[in-house]
């Protein structure tokens, strides 16, 4: 579970999804033994590979900006949901080794009909596939609702506007 993002849910969220974990039936095979090949003991070495707390304070120290009232529903979904690929910022992150999440400063340019379908679908205005938000978007974002979208949109293009 991304904790560094989930440290911004709120209590009636962390109670909510407490009750969800509670009614989910106990099932499924054993989670196998974690293992480090070659790569990953030498990006532990070398300082690449950080470790949950050290990403944890580093979420909690660089936060997305706050606009205010107006877009603080939207905001809370990015730094709830986005910035798990995107970063504490939103600025861009590798959320895996080879996988780059651009800065979100580029979906201020969609329309809300645009970025709605980047949302639902994971595809951009030129339709290629996305190595994660595709499968991200149809899986986790399908429940989102259009005010939702309309609140993570209205404040991506209000963060996009103020970077200019």
């Amino acid at each position: 579970m991304p904790s560094e993002s989930y440290q911004n849910l709120t209590d009636a969220e962390v109670s909510a999804l407490i009750k969800a974990i509670r009614a989910t039936p106990a099932g499924g095979s054993a989670t196998p033994a974690r293992t480090v090949g070659p790569l990953g003991r030498i990006g532990v070495v070398n300082g690449a590979v950080k470790f949950a707390p050290e990403v944890i304070e580093e979420y909690a120290a660089a936060q997305a900006a706050d606009f205010g009232p107006k877009f603080a529903e939207g905001r809370h979904i990015a730094v709830t949901v986005c910035s798990g690929c995107h970063g504490p910022t939103l600025s861009g992150k590798e959320p895996e080794p080879g996988t780059v999440a651009p800065d979100l400063s580029v979906t201020g340019s969609y329309d809300l009909p645009t970025f709605t379908r980047l949302m639902r679908t994971g595809l951009p205005p030129d339709g290629r596939q996305l190595k994660m938000m595709t499968g991200v978007s149809q899986k986790a974002f399908r429940h989102f609702d259009d005010a939702e979208i309309a609140a993570l949109h209205a404040y991506l293009v209000e963060r996009a506007q103020k970077a200019r």
